[in-house]
């Protein structure tokens, strides 16, 4: 079962907007993409099960991009 983790330095302080949201949503999937990315990398190449994981981050954070580019043409209509 998945545990929810509360972060204290935006808990109370989530954006009011839907783009502002989704650009949060972006930048804590790219920070966490590269960490893992970065750190299961030596001598080039990737450290045991890491590709699978990396290669999901990646989907994820591809879906998160989609959805901050539909939220960029909502706030722009």
């Amino acid at each position: 079962m998945r545990r929810e983790i509360k972060i204290p330095s935006i808990e109370n302080n989530i954006p009011d907007t839907p783009l502002a949201r989704a650009d949060l949503a972006c930048t804590l999937l790219k920070q966490l993409y590269d960490s893992v990315a970065i750190s299961n990398v030596e001598e080039g190449k990737l450290k045991g099960k890491a590709a699978r994981e990396i290669k999901s981050l990646r989907r994820v954070l591809n879906v998160a991009e989609t959805h901050y580019d539909n939220m960029l043409t909502l706030a722009t209509k």
